[in-house]
């Protein structure tokens, strides 16, 4: 895998979505899918900033009250990770792009079009980076191909990086909108943040 950071974006691509709705919350004691931020779930606000012709595909939970038409499907065992959520996810996706977004990044969806604008043809996928430096598969767009082609096999409870640490991808930094709920106190910092963005939009 390469490092290298792109920041040019061309024209948007058509491109899909598999949202990951599985885990436990554990640390957060909750249904990550479910908890509210700013008035609505994490998952309403993720399926709200999807633009309306990609396709979304849900794989784990199913979130309560989404908003427009999904296609809902389970990873294999149910709870067998995300590499196997994505792998099934895959099974529905007709396009030539697709993304990965894991549930609990509520403001990560407007990232989304601009990793398809900048994702290069040479290359297998780009994975948005977080305030910390963090590159986030989970918060990615892939040629559907690679992915693929990466995940062909046994995929459960497969470790992100053993899956596709070998694919050819770049990056595209993004702060804030990657702010990932694991905690309680994730939580409150997401709320806090949601109503910085509505003074904003106001």
């Amino acid at each position: 895998m390469t490092g290298t950071t792109i920041e040019r974006v061309n024209a948007i691509p058509p491109w899909s979505l598999i949202l990951l709705t599985g885990g436990e919350g554990t640390r957060l004691g909750a249904d990550k899918s479910n908890v509210s931020v700013g008035g609505v779930t994490s998952a309403q606000r993720i399926v709200k900033d999807v633009p309306a012709d990609v396709p979304i595909i849900v794989v784990g939970s199913v979130p309560a009250q989404l908003g427009r038409e999904v296609r809902v499907t389970c990873e294999t065992p149910p709870g067998g990770g995300p590499v196997a959520g994505i792998a099934a996810g895959l099974e529905y996706v007709q396009t030539d792009l697709v993304a990965v977004l894991a549930t609990d990044m509520p403001f990560a969806a407007p990232v989304l079009p601009a990793l398809a604008a900048a994702l290069a043809p040479d290359f297998d996928g780009i994975l948005a980076v977080d305030q910390s430096g963090r590159q986030q598969y989970l918060c990615a767009m892939y040629q559907t191909a690679s992915l693929r082609s990466a995940l062909a096999g046994d995929t459960r409870n497969m470790a992100m990086y053993a899956a596709l640490g070998g694919l050819h991808l770049h990056t595209l930094p993004h702060g804030a909108r990657l702010l990932d709920i694991d905690t309680p106190d994730d939580l409150e910092q997401a709320r806090v943040y949601a109503d910085l963005l509505e003074h904003e939009e106001d």
